[in-house]
């Protein structure tokens, strides 16, 4: 039986104008989103981590993302990236559930 898939992230507090600071540090900010948060989750995960997660799994396979003080069912909804197609700059990670 396969391993489960989990990306771990950390919350993020920085927005705005200050995610030029994030990436530059190697991270890509992101949000979790969906009916059963009555508001986005910030949060972060390690670039190189990222990219070599989405290569293997892609936008639709649902896996576990952990943060501090937290963790949801999610599947990536939609990743930018820079002008040259070639990083990550954001990522949409969706929960589907709702919760009760």
């Amino acid at each position: 039986m396969a391993a489960p898939l989990v990306l771990m992230a950390e919350p993020r507090t920085a927005l705005g104008k200050k995610n030029g600071a994030i990436r530059r540090a190697g991270k890509v900010p992101g949000v979790v989103y969906g009916p059963g948060h009555e508001q986005t989750i910030q949060v972060q995960v390690d670039r190189r981590e990222f990219e070599r997660f989405y290569v293997n799994t892609g936008l639709n396979k649902p896996f576990t993302l952990k943060w501090d003080g937290g963790q949801a069912r999610v599947v990536i909804r939609d990743v930018q990236m820079n002008h040259l197609g070639t990083t990550a700059v954001h990522v949409d990670f969706y929960d589907g559930r709702v919760k009760k």
